[in-house]
C-alpha cells in the first residue's frame, strides 16, 4: 500500500505541476486514501494540500479551503513533520489575508507559530514566505510602520542569502505597501 500510495501522489503532483487539475484531483484523493491506509500520515497530508491548492486556483470556498488545510495540520503533527507544519500555518495565515476574511489576529497567530517552527528547524524558504506575508497583513491592517520593519529584515536576510527571486517578489511586496499608504 505505502509504494502505491506514493506512486499515486507522485503521480498527482506531476498532473498538478502541468496544469490538468481534474486529473489530478482524483489521482490524489486516491493517493491520499491509500497514503492513510499505509499509515503515512505526512503523505496524506501533502496530498490534502495540493487537493486545497486546486480548490484555490479555481475559486473554491475559503472556508472548505481552511478545513482541507486544518486536516493538513493534523497529519502533519501526528506525523512529526515540523516543516510540513509550518507551511500549512502560513497557507492557513495566508488564506485569511488573501481573501479578505480580516480574520487577522487569527492569521497573525499562525504566522507567528509557523515563523517560530521555521527558524527552530531552519526552514529558510517557509521563514521567508512568512515574513512576506507579514508585510502583506500589517499593510492589510494598516500598521506601515511593523510592514516596513518586516521588510527591512527581509531584505537583510535576502541579501545575506543572495536570494535575487525572493528580492524580486519582495520588491513587488513593497510597493503594495507603498501603494496601500496612499
Amino acid at each position: 500500500r505505502a509504494i502505491e500510495a506514493e506512486a499515486l501522489n507522485g503521480y498527482g503532483l506531476e498532473l498538478w505541476r502541468q496544469g490538468r487539475f481534474d486529473s489530478a484531483q482524483s489521482v490524489l484523493v486516491d493517493g491520499r486514501t491509500k497514503a492513510i491506509e499505509a499509515g503515512l500520515p505526512a503523505l496524506a497530508a501533502s496530498s490534502l494540500e495540493r487537493q486545497a491548492q486546486i480548490l484555490m486556483f479555481r475559486g473554491g470556498s475559503a472556508a472548505r479551503i481552511l478545513e482541507m488545510l486544518a486536516v493538513c495540520l493534523r497529519l502533519y503533527e501526528e506525523a512529526g513533520s515540523e516543516s510540513g507544519e509550518g507551511n500549512i500555518l502560513n497557507k492557513l495565515g495566508y488564506l485569511r489575508v488573501a481573501q479578505g476574511s480580516g480574520d487577522y489576529r487569527q492569521a497573525l497567530a499562525h504566522f507567528e507559530r509557523g515563523l517560530e517552527l521555521a527558524r527552530r528547524i531552519g526552514n529558510r524558504a517557509t521563514e521567508m514566505l512568512i515574513l512576506r506575508n507579514l508585510v502583506l497583513l500589517y499593510a492589510c491592517q494598516g500598521d506601515y510602520h511593523q510592514a516596513e520593519k518586516d521588510l527591512a529584515q527581509m531584505f537583510t536576510l535576502i541579501a545575506r542569502l543572495y536570494d535575487e527571486l525572493n528580492r524580486i517578489v519582495l520588491e513587488n511586496y513593497r510597493g503594495f505597501w507603498l501603494l496601500q499608504q496612499g
